[in-house]
């Protein structure tokens, strides 16, 4: 049996690897440019809110202004006429009712005041998917039900949501997380859009490139046995 050079060996392994990176790079430029939707593809799914949406909002005192009963009760009076005003809307988001306990100030120490108010007609959930060959990312975005919320001249507003997991990006700060079940809590005090994005590895591609390599491996584990074996047969021992 002839034995195969060290020199031939190195460049058939060569040839193989890099048949394999050209396939791999070939598979992934086509994917980025065609409608195959596992490296390229972008999406955009609705998720309709609960009508009635009730949830908790925080009011706090703005700066140089005291946390007093009197404010608290001139701020209900308002939502209470917004609340009139808005009633007769069947299609709008709007505030329907509101659960304001003023008993509750009699803590000196509390920082928040907690209002609960119901919501109706709140827009669908936006989820915005993108898939490229590196990575897939979720973009979700909610309408703020601080926006429906009147003006005042006492209160800054606050409103928390939970998830059974921390998000990787928000435009939100994150109150807290839970070490033992994972849900996190995130606070926005502003009416802009509450929006959490999601980032995930594209697991296809590595197990494409490992798949494309195995042929590669295989031929090379191959190759070399068989060299092996010919510097044995070649080298008797004496």
């Amino acid at each position: 049996m002839k034995k195969p050079s060290s020199i031939k060996l190195v460049m058939i392994v060569i040839v193989i690897l890099l048949a394999d990176i050209a396939l791999a790079f070939g598979l992934t430029a086509a994917s980025m440019f065609s409608d195959w939707k596992i490296f390229n593809d972008e999406s955009t799914e609705f998720y309709a809110q609960a009508n009635p949406y009730e949830t908790i909002v925080f009011l706090y005192p703005e700066d140089g202004v005291d946390f007093t009963t009197q404010n608290l009760t001139a701020w209900q009076a308002d939502v209470e006429r917004l609340i009139t005003l808005t009633a007769g809307q069947t299609d709008m988001p709007k505030i329907v009712d509101i659960d304001c306990d003023l008993t509750f100030l009699e803590n000196e120490a509390v920082q928040a005041y907690p209002v609960l108010i119901t919501f109706a007609n709140l827009p669908e959930v936006t989820v915005d998917k993108k898939v490229s060959p590196l990575k897939i990312e979720y973009t979700q975005t909610v309408f703020n039900p601080l926006s429906l919320l009147p003006e005042n001249g006492h209160f800054d507003y606050g409103i928390t949501y939970m998830f059974e997991r921390r998000h990787s990006s928000s435009n939100a700060a994150l109150v807290t997380e839970d070490e033992n079940s994972g849900a996190s809590v995130y606070m926005w005090t502003n009416t802009d859009p509450i929006i959490i994005t999601d980032l995930y590895p594209n697991r296809l591609l590595p197990y494409l490139l490992i798949l494309l390599a195995a042929p590669a491996l295989g031929v090379i584990t191959y190759l070399t046995c068989r060299y092996c074996d010919c510097k044995k047969a070649a080298n008797p021992v004496q």
